[in-house]
C-alpha cells in the first residue's frame, strides 16, 4: 500500500509582534483541487494517545505550532507505523491525509499540544463519517477481521 500523505514545511513570516504562518492559500500549486470546508483546532494531553482514526471520504490537512506533536501514520499491509513530525526545529509542517488512511496524534511533551485542521468535509458531532479505534493493535485487528 502507499501511504495516502503528502508533506511540506510551512513559510514563516517574521513580523515585529512574531511570526506569520499561512495555512492555505488557494493561488499556491501544492493546494490545486482542494476545498475546503471546515476549520478547526483539536487539543491533545501531555503523553496522551488520540486515535487512530479513519475518515471515510474526508481529506484531512493538519499541522501544529508544538514540536512535540506527532502524527502516526500506518501501512496496513506490513502493519509499520511512520511518524511524521507536525513542527521541527524550521517550523511547521502541513501533512496532507487521504481518506481512509489511518492516523493517530501523540504528544510526546508535557505540555498540552494543539493541533490545526483544515478538513475538505464538514462533520457535526454525530456524523458517522469516521471510523476511531482504541489504539493500533485494534485498527489492524479490525483489518484482519
Amino acid at each position: 500500500m502507499t501511504l495516502k500523505i503528502r508533506t511540506r514545511h510551512l513559510q514563516m513570516h517574521q513580523t515585529p509582534e512574531g511570526v506569520t504562518v499561512p495555512l492555505f492559500n488557494s493561488l499556491d500549486p501544492w493546494n490545486a483541487g482542494i476545498v475546503l470546508k471546515m476549520a478547526y483546532v483539536s487539543t491533545i494531553g501531555p503523553g496522551m494517545l488520540k486515535g487512530p482514526i479513519v475518515h471515510q471520504i474526508r481529506r484531512t490537512i493538519v499541522t501544529s505550532m508544538d514540536a512535540h506533536v506527532k502524527l502516526g501514520v500506518i501501512d496496513p499491509d506490513d502493519g509499520v507505523i511512520h511518524q511524521v513530525d507536525l513542527c521541527d526545529a524550521s517550523g511547521p509542517i502541513l501533512v496532507d491525509v487521504g481518506p481512509t488512511q489511518a492516523v493517530a496524534y501523540r504528544n510526546t511533551g508535557s505540555l498540552p499540544g494543539m493541533i490545526i485542521v483544515l478538513a475538505d468535509h464538514a462533520w457535526s458531532p454525530d456524523e458517522e463519517e469516521s471510523v476511531k479505534y482504541d489504539g493500533w493493535e485494534a485498527y489492524l485487528s479490525a483489518l484482519k477481521a
